[in-house]
């Protein structure tokens, strides 16, 4: 019996194969954008979820406050503090306490030294640390498999463990248990010796590192200053800790955080509140309120953003093939009844139909595991490198649960509709009649469609204009050709003068100067200030850079002067909002008053030499605060650099890049030349929001042409349906553009109906998504009129091809039977 209703499926879609054609196609797309967002989603969830007992492993982090002023999250803590854990908290199966150390080098002592790699520097890395100081105890929360060696030899100082990849590395393909006790080198000078090879993890994890230094190395070493392990103080001087504890069977994290809380009181008494933190291990790779992680955080409201996303593309997929086989139903109503009078009953007939269904969204889902790679390949900049389609038993499963999904909703009320006909009426040719009802809910169907797609139009048009308007307002200083050049701050701060010195020889370069970091904002300092000498001091950001920092971005002074060349900080520039936050009024009410800030407990005066235009020092999600601009010797470590880019190509700007490279390489010959474009950190600072672009520009691409194929359809079966009433009409008189006009006026008011209701809602979610940024677009009409008509244009274009083709068919065609 399966046999002959596969035979009939496949003589059905044969017959119809435009029909079939546009469900496929539909149904493909609705599946594919389902399959890459589902490959997307499960590969996000599964960070660090195949660790032995990862429901009871937490990362300890604390809340650092200054006073009343602010707060941040910090994911490391104090050096001494997984000692003391290990010493004094019960309830704690295992604690681990690890350095990350990516200043330190480690390689072969016969390896050839090659040059620096030239690297994009973009601040924090969203990768975790090659190479961390660790215990013995690390592995026995983050368990590897050993391939050699074991983890009680990291005791031992001048010990190092490496993964599979790293060992293969260093010593080529030689066994690993012949590479145990080869010597590999510390910083170019210190020798260290292998005393395990751990397998590489195959699972993903935030916490991928494939050199594992023994933290008795360091004192060893003479690097116990910067990885102390008895410091109560972390800060400059001391390396931070990360901090692991694997919880005992039913212990409370609550309990075990108030006793943490209480061990931190007793060590640091001058802490009033320690606020110390336990963060799950499986929603590191989601929590983004922690500075300084150094991991690429998902966000889960997005997933399961996109998630809905997927959902409503799906349904309309659905809707498309329910839309066009209900359409279908009067042409099958004679062999409905037919069926029926020889025999079949209705269950079969629904069986029959499903079946037909089914062999549809087979092709579809073959198609769509066809075009996901594609889609993968086109959104590779989105999307995370670890996601790949492999036809695994996950991406089957969901493949297979996905076909009989869609099988249950596209093809179940159609089936059930079409096998409803009494053969009585359908033998008649009565049916054509009866199914007239089904043109209200396809009509409900059409405008659901649209609905969906103009609202992504509108969204579209929204997010893209934020976007640009983002990316094109003045900054309140010039962005162009300008780049950011870290130093090693940990060495000697005259070295920086004179590579700014050695900078300013290269040809190519047009200005350089000294600075704690560009005025985007990321390496800005907060520090106390008041505007009299009564006042409270308040938390204002600064911006430290010497008398060269204004002019060399071109920022507008209202008011007053630049810096002096000074030695230390002296005076003090203002933006207009500072001015205003003082109380000073005007910006030339503000020269020549006073900001008051403590220097080593000390109340010192500064003079307002002058006040800059407001600038925008982060992104436009928040308002323009109040700054201060001095002079910080001490604090700029960094140096911007001014291209010379008049009339110059591409090669002229390698040139300088390679210049100022070199000029960098002689001051720091130990170091990798990095640096970052000035530019290119605006844009990257609205990664997100360019990923929301695209994803709902992609949406509504996707939307528009699922519901223009069923539109298309639609239309399709409506002129074949009125053949006869537009031959007669012609032999009336009616010319073509009133047949056309006829034809598509139905369609033209379910859009129209469309355009009102997606209108509201569009809006409503525009205003929300909107009211995240201080700096914003206005929702005018002209956005809703433009994404209206260019819906209508859409359904015209969809319409009126059919509504033309059937104008002007030869009406001795359409009545040669009557």
């Amino acid at each position: 019996m399966l046999q002959s209703f596969w035979k009939a499926a496949w003589r059905n879609i044969i017959r119809h194969r435009i029909f079939a054609v546009i469900n496929v196609l539909g149904l493909a797309l609705g599946i594919c954008f389902s399959l890459v967002i589902f490959l997307v989603v499960r590969y996000e969830f599964s960070f660090d979820h195949f660790h032995p007992g990862v429901e009871r492993i937490y990362r300890v982090g604390r809340t650092i406050a200054i006073g009343n002023l602010a707060s941040w999250n910090a994911s490391r803590v104090m050096p001494a503090l997984p000692e003391a854990l290990r010493r004094e908290i019960p309830g704690l199966e295992d604690v681990t306490g690890f350095f990350d150390a990516d200043d330190m080098i480690i390689s072969a002592p016969k390896s050839k030294k090659g040059s620096s790699v030239v690297t994009s520097f973009v601040g924090e890395s969203d990768e975790f640390s090659e190479t961390v100081v660790v215990s013995p105890d690390y592995f026995s929360i983050f368990p590897h498999r050993w391939l050699a060696g074991n983890a009680r030899s990291l005791q031992i100082p001048f010990q190092v463990v490496l993964t599979a990849r790293k060992a293969r590395q260093y010593f080529g393909q030689l066994s690993f248990d012949k590479m145990i006790g080869r010597q590999l080198l510390l910083n170019d000078s210190i020798p260290i010796y292998l005393a395990g090879v751990v397998a590489d993890w195959t699972g993903n994890s935030d916490f991928v590192s494939d050199q594992f230094i023994s933290q008795s190395t360091v004192a060893g070493a003479g690097l116990n200053r910067r990885y102390s392990t008895d410091s109560w103080g972390g800060g400059r001087g001391h390396a931070d800790i990360w901090t692991f504890v694997k919880l005992s069977p039913g212990a409370d994290p609550k309990t075990v955080l108030s006793k943490i809380d209480q061990l931190v009181k007793a060590h640091m008494p001058k802490l009033e509140d320690p606020k110390m933190q336990l963060l799950p291990l499986s929603e590191i790779h989601f929590d983004n309120s922690y500075s300084h992680d150094d991991i690429r955080k998902a966000h889960k409201p997005t997933l399961y953003g996109v998630i809905a996303l997927a959902g409503f593309i799906l349904i309309l997929a659905v809707i498309n093939f329910v839309n066009l086989s209900t359409a279908q139903s009067i042409r099958r109503s004679r062999e409905v009844g037919i069926r029926k009078v020889l025999g079949s009953s209705r269950a079969g007939l629904t069986l029959q139909f499903l079946m037909e269904t089914l062999v549809v969204v087979l092709f579809a889902v073959i198609l769509s595991a066809l075009l996901a790679p594609a889609v993968l390949k086109v959104f590779d900049n989105f999307i995370p490198l670890g996601v790949k389609l492999t036809l695994s038993g996950p991406v089957l499963a969901f493949l297979l649960g996905m076909t009989v999904l869609t099988t249950l909703l596209a093809g179940y009320y159609p089936a059930r509709v079409i096998s409803s006909y009494l053969p009585v009426i359908s033998l008649k040719g009565a049916a054509e009649y009866q199914g007239n009802h089904a043109w209200t809910m396809r009509r409900c169907l059409i405008v659901f469609q649209f609905t969906i797609s103009l609202a992504f139009i509108v969204c579209t048009l929204v997010v893209g204009e934020q976007v640009r308007y983002m990316l094109r307002t003045d900054y309140g200083y010039k962005t162009d050709a300008i780049l950011t050049v870290g130093t090693n701050w940990r060495d000697s701060l005259r070295k920086v003068t004179v590579l700014q010195n050695k900078f300013l020889l290269v040809p190519g370069v047009a200005a350089v100067t000294r600075e704690i970091g560009p005025p985007l904002g990321w390496g800005h300092l907060f520090r106390p200030f008041a505007g009299a000498m009564a006042d409270s001091m308040e938390l204002i950001e600064m911006a430290a850079g010497d008398e060269t920092f204004v002019p060399f971005y071109a920022m507008h002074i209202m008011a007053g002067r630049n810096l002096h060349h000074t030695d230390s900080l002296r005076e003090v520039l203002i933006n207009e909002t500072a001015a205003r936050s003082f109380g000073f009024g005007s910006p030339e009410k503000a020269v020549g008053k006073f900001l008051y800030t403590s220097v080593d407990e000390k109340r010192i005066a500064l003079p307002i030499v002058g006040v800059v235009a407001d600038y925008h020092t982060s992104s436009f999600h928040d308002p323009i605060r109040p700054m201060v601009i001095g002079h910080l010797p001490e604090a700029e470590t960094y140096l911007g650099v001014k291209i010379a880019t008049a009339n110059r190509g591409a090669d002229f700007i390698r040139k300088t890049l390679d210049d100022i490279q070199s000029a960098y390489k002689s001051i720091y010959p130990n170091d990798d030349f990095r640096y970052r474009f000035l530019d290119e950190s605006i844009k990257n600072m609205y990664d997100d929001e360019q990923r929301i672009s695209l994803l709902v520009r992609s949406a509504m691409l996707v939307t528009i042409f699922i519901s223009c194929m069923g539109l298309f359809g639609a239309a399709l079966f409506a002129a074949e349906k009125r053949t006869r009433e537009v031959g007669i009409r012609k032999v009336l008189g009616a010319r073509e553009f009133q047949l056309v006009l006829l034809l598509c006026r139905d369609f033209v008011q379910l859009v129209g109906l469309a355009i009102l209701i997606a209108s509201p809602i569009a809006w409503w979610a525009m205003h929300h998504w909107l009211d995240n940024f201080a700096f914003r677009i206005d929702l005018g009409i002209p956005l809703f009129l433009e994404a209206g008509l260019s819906g209508m244009i859409i359904a015209l274009l969809t319409v009126g091809f059919q509504a033309l083709r059937a104008a002007r068919t030869n009406p001795v065609e359409s009545l040669r039977g009557e």
